[in-house]
């Protein structure tokens, strides 16, 4: 599962979608009594309905540049960060689908930046992230400290494309190279002691459920035919149209594992 908070330009644009609207810090704090205690830090622990638990999160803000409507993702963990550039109303219909295929195919890209991974483990990877996908639950939020690294991330973009003379990353090849590049930063949490760096703590945590899955492989599910397993399929070029069937279509090997994403991976 996916949940996504929205700023409220974004979710204007994503009217289509069923959202939930943000709630009011009298009902956050009912929520959660987290918000009356003045010893934890409310930016970093936000209040997560119950049928959100173990949801891989982003946060997803709307900004103009160059007069294009972009969209900058940001994954709570990690912070690390994807731009959707050039947005019209047909791509804010298929947001869902959109995102989707960058989670997949980016999670492909920085997983092998050192060396190739093996056919079967690339296979594991396409599999939790069409599984992740294939619930994605909308609400307008906002965390404070979240939207200070968007910012980071949207300035680097402005820089990008106004001084040094860089297309807007429309395409996904341009969108990629931006994102490998925005992720090299340095982050900080708020109340956190070490900076840290976007690409490498994603990148960890989808290398760290292939080991996760292939020692489960090796104790519990003995298996002789791999040849599931060794083929490598592209969803999105085989006309599978929702995210469903996209994981119909990666669980035919009954290989994917669910995941809670929250207890798998924290800073």
């Amino acid at each position: 599962m996916i949940r996504f908070n929205l700023s409220q330009d974004l979710a204007k644009d994503l009217a289509n979608l069923p959202i939930t609207p943000e709630l009011h810090a009298p009902e956050r704090a009912q929520n959660n009594n987290i918000y009356n205690d003045p010893q934890q830090d409310i930016y970093l622990s936000q209040p997560i309905e119950p049928d959100n638990e173990g949801a891989m999160i982003w946060y997803a803000h709307e900004v103009i540049l160059a007069g294009q409507k972009c969209v900058i993702a940001m994954e709570y963990s990690s912070r690390y960060a994807m731009v959707f550039c050039g947005l019209r109303a047909a791509d804010f219909n298929n947001f869902q689908m959109i995102f989707t295929q960058r989670l997949w195919r980016e999670a492909c890209v920085i997983t092998q930046l050192d060396a190739p991974l093996p056919e079967e483990d690339i296979a594991i990877i396409t599999g939790l992230a069409l599984e992740l996908s294939q619930q994605q639950n909308f609400y307008v939020q906002a965390n404070h400290n979240v939207q200070e690294h968007i910012y980071k991330v949207k300035e680097l973009l402005e820089s990008w494309v106004l001084e040094e003379g860089y297309p807007l990353p429309i395409e996904d090849d341009d969108a990629l190279h931006f994102d490998l590049v925005a992720n090299e930063m340095l982050h900080k949490c708020q109340g956190g002691e070490d900076y840290f760096v976007p690409i490498d703590e994603y990148r960890n945590f989808w290398l760290g459920f292939v080991r996760h899955v292939q020692g489960i492989y090796a104790q519990d599910l003995p298996y002789t035919d791999e040849s599931s397993l060794e083929e490598v399929f592209d969803p999105f070029e085989q006309d599978l149209k929702t995210p469903n069937d996209q994981v119909k279509q990666a669980e035919k090997s009954d290989k994917v594992i669910h995941v809670d994403f929250i207890n798998k991976h924290k800073l």
